[in-house]
């Protein structure tokens, strides 16, 4: 993803207790929504541009073998200096498709089934056109609160 995509994960050592109380900005998971979507013609082909009701979301691809299509592309994180959409409620849909016509693209994701990705809640995105087969994922959105 962009270099603007924020850390979400580290590895834990010895001083993260420590650390921990010591800042003031620790942040925890509180809570999480956990679904699937399925893309499948005849049904849901594609996701327009959106953000999350989440502070994290995992995307995890259980697929079936053959699906084409089904991209999930990457704006800028909402409200940040590169978001110059800036218009949260109606973002353009359809999605322009062809690439190199979308001016906010910043990255388009290739689902491989068994892997999954993790970004913030507020990162634009949506889900290009399945072509052919059908597409399944799991989603997790992670709720947090500030301690």
């Amino acid at each position: 993803l962009p270099a603007n995509t924020h850390r979400l994960v580290r590895m834990k050592n010895d001083d993260d207790d420590k650390q921990q109380k010591q800042s003031s900005d620790t942040w925890q998971l509180r809570s999480h929504h956990t679904f699937v979507i399925r893309y499948k013609h005849g049904e849901d082909i594609n996701l327009d541009t959106h953000i999350d009701a989440s502070a994290v979301t995992m995307n995890i691809c259980l697929g079936k073998p053959g699906f084409e299509g089904a991209k999930v592309y990457f704006h800028a994180v909402a409200n940040s200096e590169q978001d110059l959409e800036k218009n949260h409620d109606h973002y353009e849909s359809p999605h322009p498709e062809e690439n190199g016509t979308c001016q906010h693209c910043r990255y388009q994701l290739l689902h491989r089934i068994g892997f999954g990705v993790l970004h913030v809640g507020h990162h634009i995105h949506g889900t290009t056109t399945l072509t052919k087969g059908e597409r399944s994922n799991v989603v997790i959105w992670c709720k947090e609160y500030t301690k």
